[in-house]
């Protein structure tokens, strides 16, 4: 099904797609047949042991969709997280990223970023460091785990050719996804709301 999606999506002129890689959909195959040039680790944390059993297996499950990586493709981990390195494990990839710390792999410095919230509203302000300069701007989202989430897309925006002018033009542009720490309150409200769908340990705390 999800080939067929994007024999579509490319009959109808898209020409890149980023997905979530379940580790139910890379443990059952059913990405086995997509050619990913990039995959990314952000984090391995208690989830999903109804399927998998053990965290051990949880990992493992993950890692699976690194091994299928073809040389030339991206491979990029979060070097905070100890999982990183049973993704590297079997990596079939040969172009290896870790943010935030990575400077031998980086190779101009650490990917680091700094976000401070706004006032007046929910939101980030946000400055990048990394190969790419210093990109900033401001986010309509929050949260430690979304500035994270925000460097490894800076990170692979700027290996894929993105420039640091284009990346700070969709700064602006992002939005959370339905459900998933979304901000459902307006600047001028009593009280700040907002709406996630937390079923993790590290999510409700």
């Amino acid at each position: 099904e999800i080939s067929q999606l994007f024999a579509s999506m490319v009959e109808h002129g898209c020409t890149a797609a980023v997905i979530e890689a379940s580790s139910h959909a890379i443990h059952q195959r059913r990405v086995a047949a997509i050619d990913f040039d990039a995959a990314a680790f952000t984090n391995l944390t208690q989830d999903h042991l109804d399927y998998h059993g053990t965290m051990d297996a949880y990992g493992d499950a993950k890692a699976e969709l690194f091994s299928w990586l073809k040389p030339s493709a991206l491979a990029v981990v979060n070097a905070q997280d100890p999982a990183h390195e049973t993704m590297l494990a079997d990596c079939g990839s040969r172009r290896l990223l870790a943010y935030p710390r990575g400077r031998e792999d980086i190779g101009k410095g650490e990917a680091t970023i700094f976000a401070t919230p706004l006032r007046g509203r929910l939101g980030m302000g946000v400055r990048a460091l990394g190969p790419w300069g210093t990109v900033h701007g401001e986010v309509r989202l929050v949260g430690a785990f979304n500035a994270e989430n925000l460097l490894l897309a800076i990170v692979i925006a700027h290996e894929f050719g993105l420039s640091s002018s284009q990346i700070e033009a969709a700064l602006p542009e992002l939005d959370a996804p339905a459900g998933r720490l979304e901000v459902v309150s307006g600047p001028d409200d009593a009280y700040s709301v907002l709406v996630d769908f937390a079923h993790t340990p590290d999510a409700l705390r």
